[in-house]
């Protein structure tokens, strides 16, 4: 399913030792202002950037991974079904490469015996609905959440499934950079069925056959910029509508084996990829097929296998990421627990290091965030009174959720074993797979669930969800230089305020604005507030298509929402400190600069460029400023600056 809850960050940046040297804030604000830091700033080993949400979560992760060692070392005291027990026993088996090393390709055998079974393209639905069953996704991604049109009801969602390049346009595209990718994967995935006992012939052979036909869907599927369009993704279909439309896959197979035929409602959020997908099925070799679910099986498990699967992986995550060494294995082990497992940490990261204090301080921020952007939306002058009374009602009923949920996932039914035990790290990961699936399965059909986070406390981020018009600030986010309790207003608004107004901008960016107050996707606009609203997103598009990062430009339809974010973000902050005492405008701006400080490798950039909806750190901070009036007052920018935008043409939204 594509992805409802909109974050506050991915990782991006500018590219190592790019900074120039002393450099006017006039000319280039976030250069200045972070010039020291950039010059003397090196990527860690291991990482392929480094920023303020690198340096936090690697803190919280030495904290949390030095808690959960101290359980290992009296693994033998622990209560056998504790949640300490489940952690020190999953980062056990995590680390046992001796036992890792000895399966294998044996933990997902069975699956790909399963396959190699297959002998007729009409029980393709069945094999398909067992390896869902086995927590494996082939042709669908399952998404059960609430319904965009009655979002107090948890529907069926049927999506693509990811692609082994990650991104479509790499397989259509001719570049320099796609070509290296393209090879850099088919190597990838030579080197898997190698390991799982093909010759290199066949293998060769298999690799090709997955390329292309994942390239023949890719061209099919959406471009990343309409993937976030919730009018374009929101396609329901009967089960009669889609076995009339995509005769050739048994969907009452698939959807009963795998006890989603019991839906009210399923919506498809790319039915040309399901055309394509009903083609291959018609047309198309079932060898290739057969090649393809392998593939996903292999590529989808290699780092729950042997190392020479977790190496292979790596270095073909290389050519995105431009990194050249693991990380070591003891970090790597916390950060697989961490997904896996992260809502029992989170629960020991809230007792061990979350001060009550900070949260009351920044749910009294966010009220008053929220009050300063109604008075702003009432003095808006492009929108009607109806549109106004709309948007004020949207704010008014926005749900704050900070730190932590209120109540804790139970996962008392969980098995996790060592291998000494009997367990595995495959097993242990299907064990938590099987849960959450099976939990997934009873949302279904049932009333949405809104106490529920979808991040946990220790991350680092926050977002906002349009189907539950929420915004959530995870409690790890609640730290210097985002937030400190001690520190002024203007610096604590220029991190954590600028966030704060962040995210509840996204309830009205290109994309949030589409839903009502409920959660709906309702038009609740005036056409006319609609096209004034168009106009001004539009130009913020153009603006942020003339940036230049990695070997490219930045697709300014694709990171409008977050550049909208950002835009008002800043804006509210700026006026609560700027009616406070417009004398700390200063530290606001330079406290908003030091956020977003960033550096990336070259690899990583460009890889950024083509999938995340998040403009670079640098133009995060330089392209919002030159639309602030208050910041050429401040700095006493002129016409010939760097960071000048003339007045007629700085943006102004909300």
């Amino acid at each position: 399913m594509k992805f409802t809850e909109i974050l506050l960050f991915v990782v991006f940046g500018i590219s190592a030792f790019s900074a120039q040297e002393s450099v006017r804030k006039q000319d280039d604000f976030y250069d200045s202002v972070n010039e020291k830091w950039l010059k003397e700033t090196k990527i860690p080993k291991g990482y392929s950037s480094w920023n303020n949400f690198n340096v936090l979560d690697k803190m919280v992760s030495d904290n949390l991974r030095g808690i959960v060692e101290e359980n290992v070392k009296k693994r033998n005291t622990l209560k056998n079904g504790s949640n300490e027990q489940k952690l020190a026993d999953f980062y056990i088996s995590v680390l046992d490469y001796k036992n890792r090393d000895k399966d294998g390709i044996k933990p997902v055998k069975y699956l790909l015996d399963e396959v190699n079974k297959l002998s007729d393209k009409r029980e393709m639905a069945t094999l398909a609905a067992y390896l869902f069953n086995q927590n494996m996704e082939v042709f669908l991604s399952v998404y059960i959440g609430p319904d965009y049109k009655n979002s107090s009801k948890n529907i069926l969602y049927l999506d693509s499934v990811g692609l082994g390049m990650m991104d479509r346009d790499y397989y259509l595209e001719k570049s320099e950079k796609s070509l290296e990718i393209q090879k850099a994967y088919k190597l990838f995935l030579k080197k898997l069925f190698i390991m799982s006992g093909y010759n290199e012939n066949d293998a060769v052979i298999k690799a090709e056959n997955v390329f292309d036909f994942e390239a023949r869907l890719a061209f099919a599927m959406l471009k990343r910029e309409d993937t976030r369009d919730p009018d374009k993704i929101y396609n329901p279909y009967t089960i009669a509508e889609l076995e009339k439309e995509f005769p050739d896959f048994n969907w009452r197979t698939y959807l009963g084996n795998t006890k989603l035929l019991k839906a009210d409602k399923i919506v498809i959020t790319e039915p040309a990829y399901l055309r394509a997908l009903n083609k291959e099925f018609r047309e198309g070799d079932i060898k290739i097929i057969k090649d393809y679910m392998e593939s996903i099986i292999l590529r989808e498990n290699s780092s729950l296998l042997s190392r020479d699967f977790e190496n292979a992986a790596f270095e073909y995550s290389k050519v995105f990421s431009g990194i050249d060494e693991m990380l070591p294995d003891d970090e790597r082990a916390f950060d697989l627990l961490n997904n896996m497992l992260g809502e029992l940490l989170g629960s020991i990261y809230v007792k061990e290091y979350f001060s009550e204090e900070a949260k009351n301080d920044v749910i009294s921020m966010i009220k008053e965030i929220i009050s300063t952007y109604e008075s702003r939306i009432e003095n808006l002058s492009w929108m009607s009174e109806a549109s106004k009374k709309q948007a004020v009602k949207k704010l008014e009923t926005m749900t704050i959720k900070v730190g932590y949920p209120d109540k804790w996932e139970d996962y008392s039914s969980i098995q996790i074993k060592t291998y000494q035990n009997g367990g595995s790290l495959y097993s242990n990961v299907k064990n938590i797979g099987d849960f959450e699936r099976e939990k997934a399965l009873k949302d279904l059909n049932q009333k949405v669930d809104k106490s529920r986070w979808s991040m946990t406390p220790q991350t680092i981020n926050a977002y906002y969800n349009p189907t539950a018009n929420e915004i959530v600030f995870p409690a790890a986010i609640l730290q210097a230089p985002f937030y400190d309790y001690e520190a002024s207003k203007a610096k604590n608004y220029g991190g954590i305020g600028a966030v704060i107004g962040h995210e509840i901008t996204h309830a009205f960016d290109d994309e949030g604005s589409k839903f009502d107050e409920m959660g709906n996707l309702k038009d609740w606009w005036t056409r006319e507030d609609r096209k004034n609203y168009e106009k001004r997103t539009e130009a913020l598009a153009k603006q942020y298509s003339r940036y230049k990062s990695g070997d490219g430009k930045l697709n300014g339809k694709l990171t409008l929402g977050e550049n909208i974010a950002d835009l008002g973000g800043v804006s509210v902050a700026l006026e609560i400190v700027n009616n406070e005492n417009s004398d700390n405008l200063e530290e606001f701006f330079e406290a908003y600069a030091v956020i977003w400080r960033n550096l990336v490798t070259k690899e990583r950039e460009s890889y950024l460029v083509k999938i995340d909806p998040h403009s670079p750190g640098r133009y995060r901070v330089n392209g919002i400023l030159t639309n602030i009036d208050d910041f050429y007052k401040v700095y006493n920018v002129r016409s010939s600056d760097g960071m000048y935008t003339k007045p007629e043409d700085r943006i102004k939204i909300w």
